[in-house]
């Protein structure tokens, strides 16, 4: 009964009486050992004004270690943002191969800067990590890669989703220019250049807003029905904040105690959102990154399940492009399993 008040005042716009009830749920769900259903598990991760419990042990990447591309020269055109474990890592190697592909088939006027977070890598896939950065930086290609990697206190998939968040503070100390995160189940089209122009040019944010109306109105679903797959935040002066509050809010929010703490990533990208940015809708442009044309290529845009998605070579073929780092492609395709 309180999941239901919940949902109904928050798609009526009244948020504290909403967070009444979404802590309601939440605590009586935990009392009496209680479940959630899949879209209803953001309740465990919502944040409202009400103090829970510290988690004993906070995911962080504090005292991860870095590898940082060559400082630009210039202001980067973007920075790509992602994270993963060494399982979900076979999805990046032909990423980094689609957008080396599109960054050559259209070079943009700066460099794009690639981060990836990886959450116990293999000896592997470090050195496939630091061969593939050594290259892009001894040919001053357009594409550069730095990438981050460590333990965290509490690896699952809600902690892994949160990668992408946690090492942003330290990404906008490092750079100052327009950031997507995204899922690393992806890859980069051909035209992305030319998309990215765009998207720079006619907007400052860009969302899923999957339950949203062309007016900023939520519509459907829960406050975490808010899409975290692929997000484009173009002000750049607004990115320190937004990027240490984003930080601020998964490492807070995740909690062991939790039953789950899937859709954590979508209730700190949501929290922030409507914090700071709903309330300029008016004097913003912003993006549905559903709409056409894609900026990056995901499995449901094709049909496909995430293996068939990865196993595909309808985007990029891998042997060239490796081939022309000088980096053995059997070594990316072993790795792309």
């Amino acid at each position: 009964m309180h999941l239901a008040k919940a949902h109904n005042s928050w798609l009526n716009r009244d948020f504290a009486d909403a967070n009444i009830h979404y802590d309601k749920a939440r605590s009586l769900a935990i009392a009496n050992g209680y479940g959630f259903v899949h879209f209803n598990c953001g309740t465990y991760s919502w944040l409202t004004d009400t103090p829970r419990p510290p988690e004993p042990h906070p995911i962080s990447v504090a005292h991860w270690e870095w590898h940082w591309a060559p400082a630009p020269q210039t202001t980067p055109e973007v920075c790509l943002v992602l994270g993963c474990d060494s399982t979900y890592f076979n999805f990046f190697p032909k990423l980094l191969a689609s957008l080396i592909q599109a960054a050559e088939t259209t070079p943009p006027s700066a460099t794009i800067r690639v981060v990836l977070g990886v959450a116990l890598p293999t000896r592997e896939q470090l050195a496939f990590l630091r061969a593939c950065s050594q290259a892009l930086a001894e040919k001053n290609h357009a594409v550069q890669l730095s990438f981050a990697w460590g333990t965290l206190s509490h690896p699952d998939g809600a902690s892994y989703t949160c990668i992408r968040y946690m090492l942003l503070p330290e990404i906008t100390r490092q750079y100052s220019c327009p950031i997507i995160t995204l899922d690393i189940d992806a890859m980069i089209p051909r035209d992305f250049t030319n998309l990215l122009r765009t998207l720079k040019a006619e907007y400052d944010y860009g969302f899923r807003l999957y339950a949203f109306d062309r007016e900023g109105h939520q519509l459907a679903g829960e406050p975490w029905g808010f899409g975290a797959t692929v997000s484009y935040f173009g002000e750049t002066d607004q990115l320190p904040l937004l990027a240490q509050e984003l930080h601020d809010y998964v490492v807070t929010a995740y909690n062991s105690a939790n039953p789950t703490n899937w859709c954590v990533d979508q209730c700190g990208l949501s929290a922030v959102y409507h914090r700071h940015i709903a309330p300029r809708w008016n004097s913003l442009r912003i993006r549905f990154m559903d709409d056409d044309p894609a900026i990056v290529a995901m499995p449901h845009h094709y049909g496909m399940d995430k293996d068939s998605f990865r196993a595909w070579d309808g985007i990029v073929d891998i042997v060239p492009v490796y081939t022309s780092l000088g980096i053995d492609p059997e070594t990316a395709r072993h790795l792309g399993q």
